[in-house]
């Protein structure tokens, strides 16, 4: 079904004598630095937040309303929670009242941005990338990308990467405004790019690739045959699912496949994985919420969930997910899952209106969910 295509030495005529290092090292988890916020955590985009979120039943702190479905998640910094609407602006949400602090000038902003201390950084579907002021929402720069743009940047290193409907990968100094390197994928970039090790990996269609990140030199190559979701790494491991319901595990220095899970009866999707403390979350269409050995594949706790979980996060020792029906009419109510990450013991739940399509953002105490009714909510 699949085939797995490395670089070698002699075709790329250099790589670093570390790279292929034997034995993969079982690396110690560290949460993102709050300096940098991408969507579903750090660089590596393994759904670990730094800071924490309620563990015992919250309240509801705020929601508010910003209009038509909202289906791209979130991303909180230094006191601000940074949304999408449906008319693709982004909102700069203060965290604590749930006021709206400034709406985007750019357009089209289709999936959450990557925050610094500095600039919030989006792409657009009308072939931007945009730099905006933290404080106004004002466009500091923007890059022409002759191609539409869906996945969420990644930002990391004074770097940002970004892939297009063109599969294109663009790497920019953010610095500068200028373009480091450029590779063409074979397909449209849906997924976005996670990056640890000096690797960045992303899905172009149906291929997973993985490039040396300062120079864009293609690494290795799995062709899936049709590659979902998003891409999570950690411990030396890249994390992918692969349509109808597998589950990989590579290598990432080799690109060598570790263990594989195909699907079980009736399973034909899962949500993009998380990973902590040696296990691999996610959910799949069954209405499941899954924990599985990150080292061997093996599920070690199932939990089962009221509709279809999406994307789970981390924060603290807590599993964060909310749900969804692929036959909902966008409003009806869905509920919002804390679960205790070593057990799969439900902490707490919630309810809100619209499906949750999204992985929630977490920070200062407050976990915070978007939903297709176009709602915002903040539970404390």
């Amino acid at each position: 079904m699949s085939r797995l295509r490395r670089v070698t030495a002699s075709a790329l005529l250099v790589l670093p004598l570390g790279l292929f290092a034997a034995g993969r090292p079982r690396l110690v988890h560290r949460p993102a630095a709050e300096e940098v916020v991408n969507y579903r955590g750090g660089a590596p985009r393994d759904g670990v937040y730094r800071g924490a979120g309620p563990r015992t039943q919250p309240a509801l702190l705020w929601q508010r309303t910003l209009g038509g479905s909202t289906y791209a998640g979130s991303v909180h910094h230094g006191g601000t929670l940074y949304a999408g609407d449906s008319q693709g602006r982004l909102r700069a949400i203060d965290a604590a009242t749930g006021a709206v602090k400034w709406t985007s000038v750019a357009e089209a902003i289709a999936s959450p941005p990557s925050v610094t201390a500095d600039a919030v950084y989006a792409t657009s579907a009308l072939s931007f990338i945009y730099a905006l002021d933290k404080t106004s929402g004002q466009t500091l720069w923007s890059i022409p990308t002759r191609s539409p743009m869906f996945a969420a940047p990644l930002v990391t290193g004074g770097v940002l990467y970004a892939g297009s409907e063109a599969g294109d990968l663009f790497a920019i100094d953010v610095a500068t405004h200028t373009e480091k390197w450029r590779y063409r994928g074979p397909r449209e970039i849906h997924t976005q790019p996670a990056l640890a090790a000096d690797t960045v990996v992303f899905g172009s269609g149906p291929v997973l690739i993985a490039l040396d990140a300062a120079t864009g030199i293609e690494r290795w190559r799995f062709d899936s045959g049709t590659l979902a979701g998003g891409i999570s790494i950690a411990n030396g491991t890249v994390y992918a699912v692969v349509d109808p319901g597998h589950l990989f595990a590579f290598d990432l220095y080799s690109g060598n496949v570790l263990w594989h899970v195909p699907p079980a009866a009736g399973v034909n999707g899962w949500t993009t994985l998380a990973v902590f403390n040696g296990l691999v979350y996610g959910g799949n269409n069954l209405r499941r919420l899954v924990a599985l050995d990150a080292f061997t594949g093996e599920t070690r706790w199932t939990f089962d969930a009221a509709d279809v979980p999406s994307d789970p996060i981390v924060a603290d020792g807590v599993l964060y997910f909310g749900t969804w029906s692929p036959a909902s009419s966008g409003t009806a109510e869905r509920r919002v899952y804390a679960l205790d990450t070593a057990t799969g013991a439900q902490l707490w739940s919630a309810v809100v209106t619209g499906d949750v399509q999204a992985g929630p953002a977490v920070g200062e105490g407050i976990v915070f969910f978007t939903t297709t009714g176009g709602k915002v909510y903040a539970f404390q």
